[in-house]
């Protein structure tokens, strides 16, 4: 359905300046306005010594140290210590690191200008991947909802959900344009940054099927770009191999995080159960970190609804996408952070836009985004857990 029109750049370039003018704004107020106790849900997760008198440490919390951390001084694993930054992907912090000379070595500066340029890369892409199936307003709402979804938050702050997003969705967008080529080379990029990137590997496959319908007759050697996509996971674990002497260490050390990937369908069974009980059983004397699951698993349910909805009635490989973006940390065993997972899983905000040609539905979708937005807003900048 794409027409022959121009990116709307000023548009996008407006909307995000907006946007992340106006979380400042809010994030200086949630900062400087309360005084709040320490998180009662996640106290065992001790901050990190941030600049605590700076606008700009406002937007480095909780796994922004480690990006600062690997782009300062690299990795490190001890494991006698327990402490290791090793299950951090590398593309982000190497590019902090590169770039920090501009703004005067300050890492945190360059990290939060990175973030705002990778967000305006992502809009970009996300508008041109809506635009091959939706009219150009409805495309543009789908920039607003990524914008104001609850873990945008994570888009303004020193982490790499801005650059993955751009990453994922231009490999998308060339692997709809049939270039596969370009599709794949993003895609190693996209693999460099978090480790949910190999996931384009299946989910862009499945694309190309999709585009041939699924005619082992219309296969072409092209395919083997998608090759490009575990190639980028490689490359970090041949270094890890290289300087630790083991090549998995993002993988075997998520302990860090209570994470141990079991691939056995009862662990899924079982991590389901466990939050479904919390959900409506909790234990009165943790009620914070139950609420905490509880919203984790609220999150979690709505994206697997929507997940269904898309794979059958809007495009598989999307669908696709979003099912494995969610058995990604349910394998783990809990699902810790999914909220900020789920803003990785951009074809959903496609979707909604789509839905949103409805005024109830836009309202609805705009009403709840925007509230839970500034909740996520005051909760990460006074140091609770949002994601």
């Amino acid at each position: 359905m794409e027409q022959k029109t121009k990116t709307p750049i000023f548009y996008i370039l407006g909307i995000v300046f907006i946007w992340r003018a106006v979380l400042w704004l809010f994030g200086f107020v949630a900062k400087n306005r309360f005084d709040l106790l320490p998180d009662p849900s996640y106290g065992k997760i001790l901050p990190w010594n941030a600049p605590t008198h700076s606008l700009l440490a406002l937007w480095a919390r909780w796994d922004s140290g480690f990006y600062l951390e690997i782009a300062k001084s690299g990795y490190f694993f001890d494991q006698a210590k327990g402490f290791y930054n090793t299950i951090f992907f590398p593309l982000y912090p190497m590019l902090i690191g590169a770039f920090s000379f501009i703004f005067n070595n300050s890492l945190v500066s360059s990290g939060i200008i990175l973030s705002f340029i990778f967000t305006i890369l992502a809009c970009i892409f996300l508008y041109k991947l809506a635009r091959l199936d939706l009219e150009d307003e409805t495309a543009k709402r789908s920039i607003f909802y990524f914008l104001i979804f609850p873990a945008a938050i994570f888009l303004a702050a020193v982490y790499n959900e801005s650059l993955f997003v751009f990453l994922a969705c231009a490999s998308f967008y060339f692997a709809r344009k049939n270039k596969w080529l370009i599709a794949g080379a993003f895609g190693f990029f996209a693999a460099l940054t978090r480790p949910q990137g190999i996931l384009l590997l299946p989910v862009l496959f499945l694309e190309y099927l999709e585009q041939r319908e699924f005619s082992l007759k219309k296969l072409r050697l092209n395919i083997l770009n998608l090759l490009w996509i575990p190639a980028g996971l490689i490359t970090f674990m041949y270094y890890l191999h290289k300087k630790f002497g083991n090549a998995f260490l993002f993988f075997t050390q998520q302990s860090l995080f209570d994470r141990q990937t079991n691939l056995f369908f009862s662990n899924l069974l079982q991590t389901l159960k466990k939050y479904l009980t919390g959900f409506f059983f909790p234990h009165q004397d943790f009620f914070p970190e139950y609420l905490n699951r509880d919203i984790e698993f609220i999150f979690f349910a709505a994206f697997l609804i929507l997940a269904i909805w898309i794979f059958f009635s809007f495009r598989m490989s999307y669908g696709f996408y979003i099912l494995l973006g969610l058995l990604f940390p349910l394998l783990t065993g809990i699902l810790t952070s999914i909220q900020r997972y789920t803003i990785l899983l951009f074809p959903v905000f496609i979707f909604l836009a789509k839905l949103g040609r409805k005024q109830s539905i836009n309202f609805a979708v705009t009403l709840i985004f925007s509230i839970f937005l500034g909740l996520f807003t005051i909760l990460f900048i006074n140091w609770y857990w949002a994601g």
